[in-house]
């Protein structure tokens, strides 16, 4: 099980990075494009030219830099990106905790409910960092995963995209849940 959750964890986190670094070389060509149309309005050719190969040297660089497995600017941005989906997911529980606790125990206690919240926001990091960062196990799939067919990336890439609008979806019911807990 331990493993199964490993790999699924993993995965997700290398679907986010491969996303961020699509992101990042498609905001370069927006750059790229937008530099062209305001240097060939105002800038004579010559000195046009030169920026545009100047910023051609520095974006491929970029790109190069971007797409090094010892890259950690963006690991820490998918970084970031699979903590807020995970944080809504402890968010979405804990709502049903803290609303079980305002029906039994007569109304919503700070700190019965910051309780709640760090120890469910604990659990979660010890989780992620036990099965992703610990050691940097992520470079070891990221090789795996680099080795996959387009369809297992396919495939992938709808998991993830699923794991990620689930806990808003989850959050926004649970709302609604804790509403009825509540009332009963």
């Amino acid at each position: 099980m331990k493993k199964k959750v490993e790999y699924f964890l993993n995965a997700v986190f290398y679907i986010i990075w491969i996303n961020e670094l699509k992101m990042y070389c498609y905001f370069i060509k927006i750059v790229d494009y937008l530099l062209f149309t305001f240097t060939r309005a105002i800038i004579s050719k010559a000195r046009r030219e030169n920026i545009i190969n100047r910023h051609k040297k520095i974006s491929s660089e970029y790109t190069e830099y971007l797409n090094n497995h010892n890259n950690k600017m963006i690991y820490s941005l998918a970084d970031n990106s699979l903590d807020v989906i995970s944080v809504f997911y402890i968010l979405s529980i804990s709502c049903i905790f803290i609303a079980i606790d305002a029906k039994y125990f007569g109304g919503p206690h700070i700190f019965m409910c910051c309780t709640i919240c760090i120890i469910a926001l604990l659990t979660l990091y010890i989780i992620l960092y036990r099965m992703i960062f610990k050691r940097k196990k992520y470079l070891k799939y990221f090789e795996q995963f680099s080795k996959k067919d387009k369809e297992w990336h396919r495939k992938w890439g709808w998991i993830t995209f699923f794991f990620s609008i689930a806990p808003f979806i989850l959050l926004a019911l649970n709302f609604r849940l804790c509403m009825l807990i509540i009332e009963l």
